[in-house]
C-alpha cells in the first residue's frame, strides 16, 4: 500500500517563515551598518587608519552583511510564494527589485573587502598611494550604498500594493509599507544629490517603521482569516 506525505506549507506558516527571515535580515543588517558607520572617513589617511585599526570588527560586519543579504533574498522568495496569486506581475517586480538589490549589495561587499585588504597590507613606502586607493573604494562604496537604498525602497512599493490587494493584512500595514518605500527612495535621492539631511534623516528613518510593523504582523499573526482556501491552494 502506497503512502503519501503532504509537504504543503500553510499560508500562516509561510508568512511566519517570511517574518523570521525578515527579522534575520534586519538584525544582521543593523549590525553590519553599525560597524560601517563607526569608520571615520574624513580624509584618505584617516580612513585607512580607521579601517586598519577596526579590521576585526569590519570582518564581523562583512559576515553579518552576507547573512543579511541572503536573508533578504529568501524573505522576498517567501513573500513571492505567499502573494504571487494576488497580482503576478507585481510579485515578479518585487522579487526582481530584491535580486538587483542583493547583487548590488554583494558588489559593495567586494569594495569593503578591497579596502580591508589594502589597509591591512600597508607598506611604509606606499602608504600614501594605498590611502588614496582606499579612499577611492570608500567613495565607490558610498555610491553603491545610495543605489542600493533606491532598490530597498522600490521593492516595498509592489509589496505594499500586494499587501493591500490581498486582503490578508490590515490596510494600515500596506500604507506603512508604501511610506517606508517612499522614505528609502527620498533618502537615496538625498544621498545622490549630496544634500545635507540633518533632522530630515530622522524623518526618513521613521518612515521605515512600517517594515517593522509588517515584520511583527508576519511573526505574530501570520495572515488574516480571509486567506484560508485561495491562498493555501496558491502556495501549494
Amino acid at each position: 500500500m502506497e503512502t503519501s506525505t503532504d509537504l504543503r506549507v500553510t499560508p500562516k506558516c509561510m508568512a511566519r517563515i517570511a517574518g523570521f527571515l525578515y527579522l534575520c535580515m534586519a538584525a544582521f543588517g543593523v549590525l553590519a551598518m553599525a560597524v560601517t558607520s563607526g569608520i571615520a572617513r574624513t580624509d584618505a589617511g584617516t580612513t585607512l587608519t580607521s579601517i586598519r585599526n577596526a579590521s576585526g570588527l569590519i570582518r564581523i560586519g562583512l559576515g553579518a552583511d552576507v547573512i543579511s543579504s541572503l536573508a533578504f533574498l529568501l524573505t522576498a522568495m517567501a513573500l513571492y510564494a505567499l502573494l504571487r496569486h494576488v497580482r503576478p506581475l507585481a510579485a515578479v517586480a518585487m522579487l526582481t527589485f530584491v535580486v538587483v538589490a542583493v547583487a548590488i549589495g554583494f558588489a559593495n561587499l567586494a569594495n569593503q573587502h578591497a579596502q580591508l585588504a589594502l589597509a591591512t597590507s600597508i607598506d611604509g613606502n606606499s602608504q600614501s598611494a594605498d590611502a588614496s586607493l582606499v579612499a577611492l573604494f570608500a567613495s565607490m562604496q558610498n555610491f553603491e550604498a545610495a543605489v542600493d537604498e533606491m532598490f530597498w525602497g522600490l521593492w516595498l512599493l509592489p509589496l505594499g500594493y500586494l499587501v493591500l490587494k490581498s486582503g490578508y493584512f490590515p490596510s494600515l500595514v500596506a500604507l506603512l509599507l508604501l511610506i517606508a518605500g517612499a522614505s528609502w527612495l527620498l533618502q537615496s535621492l538625498a544621498n545622490f544629490l549630496a544634500v545635507p539631511l540633518g533632522g530630515v534623516a530622522a524623518l526618513f528613518t521613521a518612515g521605515t517603521i512600517g517594515e517593522f510593523v509588517f515584520m511583527g504582523y508576519l511573526l505574530v499573526k501570520g495572515v488574516g482569516s480571509p486567506a484560508s482556501t485561495t491562498l493555501r491552494s496558491a502556495i501549494a
